[in-house]
């Protein structure tokens, strides 16, 4: 679709008041309690606030602004939650499934629509799509290829791409670097592969975590959406706490907003200097889903 489409689309998208549609879900009777989860890995350790644990009896509400975008996530009393997102020509709702929090305080998001990231070390995965999720065991014999010929480091290009000779294809799974500044060693590449086997038997590919924490008055969900449980520094720490009690964005916290707050934020366009006749236009009629994202329904949540 071009620029124009997308433009005459939003235009449209402003002409009548209507709240945007949500997406199919089931929702979980507020009675019914989930079984455990399967033992998991524990998450990263850094430098943090500590955890907080959500009341069951109130909706939760968060949200991680940008310049061009900007996520929510409602986290509802009865189990189940949704993220929408915002740009500035359009807002539509993402992501739904079922939470809870486990007694490490841990919060788990199991998705309907979309895959969990694989993580190891310096190294992940956003897994996007089905055709994505398939190709992992690919991925990995890929990268035990890439160690067998015994270097004992390698650059970010040689892993980045591994499944399209180290070009840009988004069809297939790219791996993230974090490892900032320095190569990968062999023993990274390795763990990577053995937790995209794991990933691959272990039932868990709906799943996202993060933790609740609460800095002062102020409770928020610790990193990014896309890499949840970022592992802090002192001076990473001492950041997020400044842009919280400032009540400014920052990227590695999602501040709790309340409902009104909410409401509010998603059902206006995001403002941006690009078509600025659209900032704050208030939003209607949510677009169908893609096509990819059609494609992803299979899944589902088994977890809980």
């Amino acid at each position: 679709m071009d620029a124009r489409a997308l433009f005459t689309i939003a235009i449209v998208a402003c002409a009548s008041p209507v709240p945007p549609r949500p997406l199919p879900r089931a929702e979980l009777p507020h009675a019914e309690l989930p079984p455990p989860l399967p033992a998991l890995d524990p998450l990263p350790v850094g430098v943090s606030d500590p955890a907080y644990r959500l009341p069951r009896e109130r909706a939760f509400y968060f949200a991680q602004e940008g310049d061009v975008g900007a996520r929510f996530i409602e986290l509802r009393a009865n189990g189940t939650y949704r993220t929408v997102d915002r740009e500035h020509l359009g807002v539509g709702e993402d992501d739904a499934g079922r939470w809870r929090q486990a007694e490490s305080g841990e919060l788990h998001l199991c998705s309907e629509y979309r895959y969990g990231n694989i993580e190891a070390g310096p190294l992940w995965i956003v897994v996007a799509t089905t055709k994505q999720y398939k190709e992992l065991p690919e991925v990995a014999r890929t990268l035990r290829s890439l160690t067998a010929k015994g270097a004992a480091t390698f650059s970010s290009k040689d892993i980045e791409w591994p499944l399209s000779h180290g070009e840009q294809d988004y069809q297939h799974p790219s791996i993230n670097n974090d490892a900032y500044g320095r190569d990968i060693t062999r023993a990274e590449i390795d763990a990577l592969a053995r937790v995209i086997d794991a990933y691959m038997v272990g039932g868990n590919e709906n799943l996202m975590r993060t933790v609740p924490r609460a800095h002062g008055e102020v409770v928020y969900l610790d990193g990014s959406w896309e890499l949840p449980h970022t592992v802090h520094d002192e001076g990473e720490l001492a950041l997020i706490h400044r842009r919280l009690d400032a009540k400014e964005h920052t990227l590695w916290a999602l501040p709790s907003i309340d409902e009104p707050a909410f409401r509010t934020a998603t059902h206006r366009t995001q403002s941006f200097i690009i078509h600025t006749e659209m900032n704050g236009c208030v939003q209607h009629e949510v677009a169908e889903l893609p096509d990819w994202k059609k494609e992803h329904l299979t899944p589902r949540c088994r977890l809980f």
